[in-house]
């Protein structure tokens, strides 16, 4: 007989309500450690090719506090606290589900294709706030010497079960880069573009967590395309470097792992002003 499991979200857990930026060109958004996260951000995983009606367990107390939010499709999340557990369904990227770390939980009934994401706070590391100078360096220069060498596509840990798979990252270990922020675009037509910008100081990791889409890379000199369409494989963007994202399949996502908080100075939006800036004598 199965157990009996609440509805209810339990306590100490909490639904929550995460921004969203709609356009034609498909929906963000966006989640910072300490802003929209009440953590810092220890390690980003994500699973998915999840058999339907499967039971996915990840979740153990002691770990650190968790986010996890229904990238693609459905599933539920029974939270194991007390004697009696309870069930939350997630099936909206734009909601997400905020676990304390003395909880564990697992994940049911996914639909098919369905991708969860999950944020948590462990393993602690030191908090910063990206690898060239505080936050807000308002007039930054541009990296002028970075080139399309310096980008480079990883294949990213992978484990495999029954269940489905599960690849997890832990900044400056998995991923050359610290993690700040966290965002992702979804909802993108077939065959759109994004993109068309440069950062001064921001690093970053973009991954096709499912579908598959083209990244153009372009350091003012060269230009190198390269394509996304798996789950375990992305490409690491270094600083200085204009980026482009086009032919999106139907109901591709794209995963976007930056080294920095938001800092509208950071971004150049002008292909113009990149190339002038990467040609100064």
């Amino acid at each position: 007989m199965a157990e009996p499991v609440s509805l209810s979200v339990p306590e100490g857990c909490r639904l929550v309500s995460l921004p969203q930026v709609p356009e034609p060109r498909g929906n963000l958004t966006a989640l910072e450690e300490l802003v929209q996260l009440p953590f810092r951000i220890g390690s980003v995983r994500w699973f998915y090719d999840l058999p339907a009606g499967t039971s996915w367990t990840a979740g153990e107390s002691g770990l650190g506090d968790a986010l996890l939010v229904a990238l693609s499709g459905s599933f539920a999340v029974v939270v194991e606290r007390q004697r009696d557990p309870s069930k939350v369904s997630l099936s909206r990227a734009n909601a997400g589900l905020h676990l304390p770390g003395d909880v564990g939980w697992r994940v049911v009934d996914p639909s098919t294709n369905s991708v969860g994401l999950v944020i948590s706070s462990q393993p602690s590391r030191p908090h910063r706030l990206g690898s060239d100078g505080p936050e807000g360096d308002v007039g930054a220069p541009l990296n002028v010497d970075s080139t399309i060498d310096d980008c480079r596509t990883i294949t990213l840990p992978r484990r495999r079960r029954l269940q489905g798979s599960t690849t997890k990252l832990i900044p400056r270990s998995d991923v050359p880069l610290d993690i700040s922020r966290v965002y992702y675009l979804y909802d993108v037509p077939g065959g759109a573009r994004r993109g068309g910008h440069a950062h001064r100081r921001l690093e970053e990791m973009l991954v096709a967590v499912a579908g598959s889409f083209e990244v153009v890379l372009d350091d003012g000199h060269r230009v190198k395309a390269t394509r996304l369409d798996r789950a375990h494989s992305g490409v690491y963007i270094a600083t200085g470097i204009w980026r482009e994202l086009k032919n999106f399949s139907s109901g591709a996502i794209c995963l976007v792992l930056a080294s920095a908080p938001y800092d509208e100075a950071d971004y150049i939006r002008e292909y113009d002003e990149f190339r002038r800036a990467k040609h100064a004598p």
